[in-house]
């Protein structure tokens, strides 16, 4: 089942829950099964270092360990930055009573997002999606801090809206500056004359 956030821009309350938009959706897909002499599916799995066992899928996982090789559930890790500081938790989108939309006032910003994920936004107050629809085609893009479960890092979040549906484009900004002509140097090269002779080839004529 869809998850469901609550928004506000500009006095625009709505309720909306989002869909995962992926390629399966799109354009289908296929499935290649392999099946033994009998018939029966396979499924795959992996051998043990020593060769003597084998391992299917599930049997194995990631489990983190300290020092002392003993092992430590995630609830009890803390995550700290450069400075030895603890991080606080970026709570899920999910779990906060509102949030705050705000207006995307250059679209450069946007263009340099490295997606992750698309989302369809669903607001079941025809209305209100009316309303955001209108919103939308007026100031193009709303930015938000997007995070699917609690943890230490959020997503870059932007709705926009195409042919009267809203969608909710998720990832990271990336960290350069576009350049254009105005930022180009332009350096004169000067080449000697032996140079220029050694560059002449006979055999162009």
């Amino acid at each position: 089942m869809a998850k469901a956030a609550n928004f506000k821009i500009n006095g625009l309350e709505f309720t909306g829950s989002i869909d995962k938009v992926d390629r399966k959706k799109i354009y289908g897909y296929s499935k290649v099964e392999v099946r033994d002499e009998s018939g029966g599916i396979c499924s795959l799995a992996s051998v043990s270092p020593d060769g003597s066992h084998l391992l299917p899928s599930g049997c194995t996982g990631i489990i983190n360990i300290n020092e002392n090789g003993h092992y430590i559930s995630r609830s009890d890790m803390l995550v700290v930055d450069k400075d030895n500081k603890l991080v606080d938790k970026v709570p899920s989108t999910f779990e906060l009573d509102c949030v705050e939309l705000q207006e995307v006032k250059d679209i450069s910003e946007y263009l340099s997002l490295n997606v992750k994920s698309i989302y369809q936004l669903n607001i079941e107050d025809e209305t209100k999606k009316q309303e955001l629809i209108a919103y939308l085609k007026e100031v193009n893009l709303l930015y938000f801090m997007f995070n699917y479960r609690a943890d230490y890092d959020g997503d870059d979040a932007y709705l926009l809206e195409n042919e009267g549906y809203v969608f909710a484009v998720i990832g990271k900004k990336a960290q350069f500056e576009f350049l254009g002509f105005e930022n180009q140097v332009e350096e004169e090269v000067e080449m000697d004359e032996e140079e220029e002779e050694a560059e002449f080839d006979f055999s162009m004529l």
